[in-house]
């Protein structure tokens, strides 16, 4: 089994900029008992579970996801994977380096599981098959990193389809509005802890903040304020599971100038205030 982090402090990293490796867990005592602590990843992580089961920590949630199933796992967030026995993957782990410029859409912090069931048995064959090239490649004596870059941009590509079709959810939705979605998002993980304003991610897509909202709310079912804010609360959330900063310094750190504001907007969304959510993740 890979091993990992156990720690929030410390950033996982690669050597180099690429690695894929299938992942076949037994049914053991090492696997029933594997219970890493979250942790975050200075890399892009795309894993591909073909059969079998597993358990995703994200945010202070736990999922559980059934294959065959994509997730992805962008850099920086903070996460625990847990394979059950009997559970067949493989694992593809890339810097910016290897591949700047990711789809916003895939990587984005904003998610919170970002999983791409695949029902569709002639998807789970294309993806398995760019996976077994790429392992293949990669375990070569002299891989062709260049061929390498090829192979994921493909299933990039075909992963960001299947976003698309899934956020859809059988609209019709122009591809201009898709992709000014994802530059939305991207712009938000930028930004979004010193600009809140629909305002200013509008002007800077050369947009009017009307039509930045046609396009959330026909994406995403949400005005861009809500994506704003659901984004800040997110972070709130890890800052107050996984760091020691105050409530006060947490409220500074994401652009509120008010600290009651900041207690209302978080109460809001999680139904209590953010010393009573950190008061029981603690405790449990």
């Amino acid at each position: 089994m890979e091993p990992r982090q156990n720690s929030t402090e410390k950033i996982d990293a690669i050597e180099g900029d690429f690695k894929i490796f299938a992942l076949d867990t037994p049914d053991n005592e090492e696997t029933r008992n594997f219970n890493p602590k979250p942790h975050r990843h200075a890399y892009q992580e795309i894993i591909f579970i073909e059969n079998g089961t597993a358990c995703h920590r994200i945010d202070g949630e736990e999922y559980r996801v059934e294959s065959p199933v994509v997730i992805l796992v962008a850099q920086g967030k903070i996460h625990a994977f847990v394979p059950h026995p009997h559970m067949k993957a493989f694992v593809v782990r890339f810097t910016e380096q290897f591949i700047s410029n990711c789809d916003a859409d895939l990587f984005s912090q904003f998610f919170a599981l970002s999983k791409i069931p695949l029902a569709n048995p002639e998807s789970q064959e294309k993806i398995r098959n760019l996976f077994q090239m790429m392992l293949k490649e990669f375990k070569s004596e002299k891989p062709n990193k260049s061929f390498l870059r090829h192979l994921l941009q493909a299933l990039i590509e075909v992963l960001r389809d299947l976003r698309e079709k899934k956020l859809c959810d059988g609209k019709v939705i122009s591809k201009s509005n898709y992709e000014l979605f994802g530059k939305f998002l991207q712009l938000l993980e930028k930004h979004f802890t010193e600009q809140h304003s629909v305002e200013f991610y509008a002007s800077n897509l050369n947009i009017t903040p009307k039509k930045l909202g046609i396009v959330c709310k026909e994406i995403f079912g949400d005005s861009p304020s809500r994506i704003i804010e659901k984004r800040l609360i997110l972070e709130a959330k890890r800052l107050l599971m996984y760091s020691s900063q105050s409530v006060a310094e947490i409220t500074f750190a994401l652009g509120f100038n008010d600290q009651s504001y900041f207690t209302k907007a978080f109460r809001k969304n999680e139904g209590v205030t953010p010393t009573t959510f950190r008061e029981r993740n603690i405790a449990a």
